[in-house]
């Protein structure tokens, strides 16, 4: 008789150990936000202006910054806020952060030293922010109301230059050429977090079911804020593919698409997992030094990475950054939602509230009553656990990623 070896026990305990947790999570239902945070937003009229940017108008993006952020997927913004108004959003998220319970602290972190989610709904400051002001840029990228673009005004190379190598002309991906035509904007999801040296970074990735609970075809912004002063030099901030040089850049065999089907089942590890891949972003990233208040714009199909801290960047200092995504009226969900939307339905829920071109009042009233976390405990080691099934039945009967697994990632 053949004999042979399994894996399966520490898999088994592993799966008792899940279950036990969610039986738990069932009973404790944990929640992140407090039950005695109700927020306050005007709804009068369309809002153009932000109480947290102490009356500035809002920013309008040129016809270059609007260009740039669809032909190369992403587009540096420097002081959309300014100092005074990003360190009043860096108050208002400490804050507000020293208030929220850490559901997914309780399963480690090593790669920052806090992250936490739904800060729109805990504050009257962020709210302001995120549900009035930033969505009024957001629609410069989403709508038809902006200037025509000339996606292809970097690519006048006259005819005799032209060396017949079709292969090597941009190769600019649809995506990123359709101008968007959306009738209305949801808010997916804000994130706060805080990097302390010697954290990791995660590396090359799009965001993952947690951070984009959409369906894989679901286009949009994320609003990157710098909340502390980043310098290339120093570390702990974030770099960015060019989608465009990517897409320009040899060996052309490797593509965006091969990349995020590389990582479908491990967002952060593109170092280990495709070194070509994390090779030719390498050589196509953008990243600049940074000041509080100065922003970086993509799109959801943007790679990008966490910079770790260099030796020049002092253990005891921390770096902290807001980012905020915006979806279409048009997506569905996929991924780490709250339970009042279903998998795969429309994001009709104040948990996702429409922000342009109008705030709903029935949204708003819900959100002055108050409103808790998508990340409940429960739901936090229900995600956790498909993860790790997921791992473990990959470790157990490996096997190709395949277009289905690429929720895509983060």
């Amino acid at each position: 008789m053949p004999s042979y070896s399994c894996s399966c026990l520490p898999v088994t305990f592993g799966l008792v150990a899940v279950t036990v947790a969610i039986l738990i999570g069932y009973v404790i239902q944990l929640s992140a936000i407090p039950s005695d945070i109700h927020i306050q937003i005007d709804t009068s009229g369309t809002a153009s202006k932000s109480t947290l940017l102490l009356g500035k108008t809002i920013a309008t993006l040129t016809p270059e910054q609007i260009r740039d952020y669809h032909r190369d997927g992403v587009v540096f913004v420097p002081n959309l806020l300014s100092e005074e108004e990003a360190a009043q959003l860096k108050d208002a998220a400490n804050y507000a952060s020293s208030r929220l319970f850490d559901v997914f602290g309780l399963f480690g972190r090593s790669l920052y030293k806090t992250v936490m989610f739904d800060l729109w709904r805990t504050s009257s400051e962020i709210a302001s922010l995120s549900l009035q002001a930033l969505p009024q840029v957001a629609a410069q990228l989403m709508t038809s109301s902006g200037p025509d673009l000339d996606l292809d005004n970097n690519n006048n190379n006259d005819d005799d230059d032209d060396d017949g190598d079709d292969e090597k002309k941009t190769a600019t991906t649809t995506a990123t050429r359709q101008r968007p035509n959306t009738a209305s904007i949801r808010l997916l999801r804000d994130a706060f977090f805080a990097y302390q040296p010697p954290g990791e970074a995660c590396g090359w990735h799009v965001d993952d079911a947690g951070f984009w609970p959409a369906v894989q075809d679901t286009s949009g912004p994320t609003f990157w804020i710098a909340l502390d002063p980043l310098s290339v030099e120093e570390g702990g901030g974030l770099t960015v593919l060019n989608r465009t040089l990517f897409q320009q850049t040899e060996p052309f065999d490797v593509t965006e698409e091969s990349c995020r089907q590389a990582i479908a089942t491990n967002t952060c590890n593109m170092t280990e997992i495709s070194p070509s891949c994390h090779a030719k972003m390498e050589a196509a990233k953008i990243q600049m030094d940074m000041r509080p208040g100065d922003a970086i714009i993509w799109d959801r199909f943007t790679f990008h990475r966490g910079v770790a801290g260099t030796d020049l960047l002092p253990n005891d200092v921390i770096k902290q950054r807001y980012s905020v995504r915006y979806i279409p009226k048009e997506s569905r969900t996929f991924g780490l939602v709250h339970s009042s939307v279903e998998q795969l339905a429309p994001f009709d829920s104040p948990y996702y509230p429409q922000v342009w071109p109008k705030l709903l009042d029935s949204e708003m009233e819900a959100l002055e009553r108050g409103l808790d976390s998508d990340i409940t405990l429960i739901s936090a080691i229900s995600f956790q656990s498909k993860r790790m099934m997921k791992t473990a039945m990959d470790t157990l009967f490996p096997r190709r990623a395949t277009k289905e697994d690429s929720v895509t990632p983060q």
